[in-house]
């Protein structure tokens, strides 16, 4: 943990996919915490019948017929890097349910809803678009800390920071909001800072430039700990693909790449998530969702 992380943030982050996936995120600021990848055990095994796979980690992994299988980590990341047109259309899907299920919250959320309310709106909506897999996080304390939807809240919070990735096809979409009846100025600075970057957001540019201009833009506000670290990454049949949108990345972003990208802001009045959904071409990029902050 760093010592400018809400107390709160790290337990609440680590029960996300409990609920409804069986999974324990590993480290839920860098955002591991919502990777689609199976929890496998080291002595775990399909079977004992002889020449009968065997589900292990990593450089353990051998073949079935004896001898051990090449790490191809690397080749596939490459593959899922650029999203087939085929790949494009199914993210646009899963977009549209992301839409429809945050526009159900904000709704509720306008109405007076309470909280529980509030998600369960969101959560009806993807499942009605046929969404495969809905995961949320929400704020009990005005967007400080974030906690999945374990339990029930029996009044409404105005602003509601909200938390929602879905996914369609087998592909995700994932966005952050906040949900407020009356104008939010931390969110409405971090929608402006959010529309300077998916701007940037082009083929070329490199992921480093593009995280480090984010921290200059956000003065004198300070990164809200979840985007400290990381301001985003590539997504699609993972919720986390490579490369990561951080301070410290050499890569750049690539024509055919689908990013998401996250501003979180902070200061002594308030505090506000918003994200985009981003598909970059050879020229120019495509805005598959955005926070309604950044539209404002």
């Amino acid at each position: 943990m760093y010592a400018s992380e809400p107390a709160g943030l790290d337990d609440s982050l680590q029960k996300l996919t409990r609920p409804r996936l069986g999974r324990v995120p590993k480290d839920p600021v860098g955002r591991s915490l919502l990777r689609d990848e199976p929890v496998v055990e080291e002595d775990d095994t399909i079977g004992d019948v002889a020449r009968e796979a065997h589900l292990v980690r990593r450089d353990d992994h051998r073949h079935a017929l004896g001898g051990e299988l090449a790490d191809k980590t690397a080749a596939l990341r490459a593959l899922m890097r650029r999203k087939s047109a085929r790949e494009l259309a199914l993210l646009r899907e899963a977009c549209a349910t992301l839409a429809a299920a945050v526009t159900a919250m904000d709704a509720a959320q306008c109405a007076g809803a309470k909280a529980t309310d509030v998600i369960l709106a969101g959560e009806h909506a993807a499942n009605r678009r046929g969404t495969q897999d809905v995961r949320t996080l929400f704020s009990l304390d005005g967007g400080r800390t974030l906690r999945p939807f374990e339990t029930t809240v029996e009044r409404a919070l105005d602003p509601l920071q909200v938390y929602m990735a879905v996914r369609q096809f087998g592909y995700w979409a994932e966005g952050f909001a906040v949900l407020a009846a009356s104008p939010h100025p931390c969110a409405q600075r971090a929608g402006d800072v959010l529309r300077s970057a998916v701007e940037r957001t082009q083929a070329g540019e490199r992921c480093g430039d593009l995280a480090r201009g984010i921290a200059q833009a956000v003065h004198p506000l300070t990164l809200h700990p979840v985007t400290a670290r990381i301001a985003g990454n590539a997504i699609g049949l993972a919720l986390e693909e490579h490369p990561l949108i951080a301070a410290g990345s050499e890569e750049s972003f690539e024509d055919g790449g689908v990013y998401s990208l996250r501003i979180g802001l902070s200061d002594a009045r308030g505090h506000a998530i918003v994200s985009a959904m981003i598909a970059v071409h050879e020229r120019g990029n495509e805005v598959l969702w955005s926070s309604p902050e950044a539209g404002r």
